[in-house]
């Protein structure tokens, strides 16, 4: 009867996380795992097989990981909104590589990924529909927000987690809310154009 192994895909995965949160990803290899677990490379190898099935299995791990930094919502489409950004930017301003290494450097596995395609996806929908209802927007003008006040969250956070800019987090989140005002203004007047 083979022994049974103490070192879990869990184990791995989260001691991957940390490394992740503290390192970046470049610091994450099979040997360099091991070591941080205090362990061979057989486990990583026996429950992965290759580099490649434990990045995939990894990216979905920190995809979770993120989504839960999100606070739940509770059904104000203006909170949705702020908490859309605030859910990013203090992934940004907390744990950059984490950031970096979701939303910015894996736009392959980001594609490729069932999970982030159906959040978008639903997030989106919801989205549309509760700025037709709420604010009076046609489905273009809701899309047209939603694109611009995305881009310009994305754009922010990234700039944040590269280190290109150095706002503190409140300031960061306020200046989404600011943005987010003025796409919908924006939006808003359009109609009447």
């Amino acid at each position: 009867m083979g022994r049974k192994t103490q070192i879990t895909k869990e184990l791995i995965l989260e001691t991957a996380l940390q490394m992740l949160i503290r390192e970046g990803y470049g610091a994450i290899t099979v040997k360099t795992l091991a070591a941080e677990i205090g362990c061979s490379t057989q486990p990583i190898v026996w429950h992965f097989e290759t580099m490649n099935g434990f990045r995939k299995a990894f990216f979905d791990y920190c995809i979770d990981f993120a989504k839960s930094r999100f606070t739940v919502w509770n059904g104000s489409l203006d909170e949705l909104l702020a908490e859309t950004a605030r859910g990013y930017i203090t992934i940004a301003c907390n744990m950059p590589h984490l950031f970096r290494f979701v939303f910015v450097d894996n736009k392959e596995d980001c594609k490729a990924s069932d999970v982030v395609q159906k959040l978008q996806l639903d997030n989106t929908k919801k989205i549309i529909s509760l700025l037709c209802e709420e604010k009076g927007l046609t489905e273009a003008q809701a899309a047209a927000f939603l694109m611009n006040y995305e881009f310009y969250i994305h754009g922010i956070a990234s700039y944040t987690a590269s280190g290109f800019v150095n706002y503190p987090e409140a300031e960061i989140i306020a200046m989404a809310n600011r943005a987010r005002d003025a796409f919908l203004a924006y939006e808003r007047e359009s109609a009447y154009v």
